[in-house]
C-alpha cells in the first residue's frame, strides 16, 4: 500500500512538472525581445546579412508633427520576397495597440555599384497609430512577413510616432 501512494504521488508530481513547469519558466522575464538587439529607425537605418544577402530597412518623416506620414523603404535581395507580399507589422511597444499592417510595395529596384547585382526596393507609406492619451511617447516595433511567415531578423527595429528631439 505504501509502494503504491508513492507511485501515485511520483505520477502527480511528474505531471504537475510538465504541465506546470513550462508556464513557471515562461514568467523569468525573458523573452526574445529581451535578447535581440533594437535598432532605432528614428536615428539610422537598420541592416542584416552581409553582401548580396544584406537587407535595409529605413524610415523616413515626411513632417515632424505625429500625423505625417511616414515613409518605409525596405532594400532586399533579388528574389528574397520569394513572390509572396511582403509586409510589416507596426506594434506597439510602449502600449499595446494589436499589429497594424503595412504593405509593402514594390519600387524601381536597384544595383549595387560595382557588383552588378540586381537588389529588390519595396516600399510604403502609412500613418502610425496614435495613442489618444499618450501620443507623444508612442514607441513602435516593425517585424516583417513574407506572405504569411515571419522574417527572421537578427534586429528589432523600433521608432517613436514623435522623434525625440
Amino acid at each position: 500500500m505504501l509502494r503504491g501512494l508513492i507511485v501515485v504521488s511520483c505520477i502527480v508530481g511528474l505531471v504537475g512538472a510538465l504541465v506546470f513547469g513550462p508556464r513557471y519558466l515562461s514568467l523569468n522575464g525573458t523573452s526574445t525581445e529581451n535578447t535581440v538587439e533594437t535598432c532605432d529607425l528614428d536615428s539610422k537605418s537598420c541592416r542584416w546579412g552581409e553582401g548580396d544577402a544584406s537587407w535595409v530597412l529605413e524610415l523616413e518623416r515626411t513632417g515632424p508633427e505625429a500625423t505625417d506620414p511616414l515613409r518605409l523603404n525596405l532594400d532586399l535581395p533579388a528574389g528574397a520576397t520569394e513572390g509572396a507580399r511582403m509586409v510589416a507589422l507596426l506594434e506597439g511597444r510602449s502600449m499595446y495597440m494589436g499589429q497594424y499592417p503595412v504593405v509593402l510595395t514594390p519600387a524601381p529596384a536597384t544595383s549595387q555599384e560595382g557588383t552588378g547585382t540586381s537588389r529588390s526596393r519595396l516600399r510604403a507609406e502609412f500613418q502610425a497609430p496614435l495613442c489618444t492619451v499618450d501620443r507623444e511617447d508612442m514607441a513602435w516595433k516593425i517585424t516583417l512577413q513574407r506572405g504569411t511567415e515571419a522574417v527572421s531578423m537578427p534586429v528589432i527595429p523600433t521608432f517613436q510616432t514623435v522623434p525625440a528631439s
